[in-house]
């Protein structure tokens, strides 16, 4: 079976209930297991934002349904932040210079954000997804 999410296939797993619960949006059964380190470890970058010289991506894990902000081009002497932002539980983390990433949030049927703030420019954001 091949599991379906935010538009794209995101993986393939064997007919279960745990799967059909994450396909349907159901509760998982009492008895399923929790993705594993494994399930957790595929970031996906969706798109990114720049503030000055400092880019920031969005990345998506499918198989936990999680996003986080990774800064990929950045100057070390600049201040920055970088945070990920939930548009519909309003639940956030960020990280400053030098950290390039932020902890992880929820995105399960909902909607996130990466930004960028070099010191003295705008801030930036990537488009929700």
């Amino acid at each position: 079976m091949k599991l379906i999410g935010k538009g794209r296939v995101v993986g393939a797993a064997a007919t279960s209930a745990a799967a059909i619960a994450l396909l349907t949006g159901a509760a998982a059964p009492a008895n399923a297991t929790p993705p594993g380190p494994a399930a957790c470890t595929a970031w996906q970058n969706i798109s990114a934002a720049t503030s000055g010289s400092d880019t920031v991506w969005l990345q998506y894990n499918s198989g936990c349904r999680t996003v986080r902000a990774v800064m990929s081009n950045w100057s070390t002497s600049s201040g920055w932040e970088i945070w990920v932002y939930n548009e519909d539980t309003g639940a956030t983390a960020s990280a400053y210079n030098p950290h390039v990433v932020t902890d992880t949030i929820s995105d399960a049927g909902t909607r996130s954000h990466a930004c960028v703030q070099q010191s003295g420019r705008a801030k930036s954001c990537t488009p929700y997804f």
